[in-house]
């Protein structure tokens, strides 16, 4: 039941996230956005660990994009574009969580794999994040453990608006939990 609520809660957690943004083409409008989520998480083999640090690398992620970009909709570069993909921004937030929290995960070629996303396009997307968060992606334990909790409290209620402490961090950036 909780691995249905977690689920639950990354799909209402990536739409608030690009919300309003205008997701681009690089979507696949034909597969559902839940279903996407399932069937990476289901492959992925990805701890509950490895999708925190995912969750809180997108929030990181979304903080610079929106302080980068101010508001303004990124253009057309191809180098930018896949930020505009909450798929893609997901898969590379996920891959990083793995690199940060396991010893050893899934190679790029098994991401790739995953995915059905090119070699290339997939260390694109990685380098694209990367680049945007400013490479930063130890979180300390404490920052954590408090993201930890917002999370456990939302996934435990999905009757609630994503708001309060979570939504302050999509606004003011996961600084606010440091």
């Amino acid at each position: 039941m909780f691995v249905e609520g977690l689920i639950n809660f990354a799909d209402r957690f990536l739409v608030a996230l690009w919300t309003p943004t205008v997701i681009t083409d690089l979507d696949n409008p034909t597969t559902p956005f839940r279903f996407y989520l399932e069937n990476v998480l289901r492959r992925s083999c990805a701890t509950y660990h490895t999708l925190l640090a995912a969750f809180y690398y997108l929030v990181r992620l979304r903080s610079m994009t929106k302080r980068h970009f101010m508001g303004k909709q990124l253009k057309a570069s191809r180098d930018l574009r896949p930020l505009q993909c909450p798929r893609r921004m997901f898969l590379s937030a996920l891959m990083l969580g793995w690199k940060f929290t396991q010893e050893r995960g899934p190679s790029t070629r098994k991401w790739a794999m995953l995915s059905g996303l090119s070699l290339g396009e997939i260390n694109g997307n990685e380098a694209a994040f990367l680049s945007m968060i400013d490479w930063r992606l130890y979180i300390p334990h404490t920052v954590f453990a408090r993201w930890n909790t917002e999370v456990t409290y939302h996934v435990g209620k999905p009757e609630l608006a994503l708001c309060d402490s979570l939504f302050r961090c999509f606004v003011e950036g996961p600084a606010i939990l440091e």
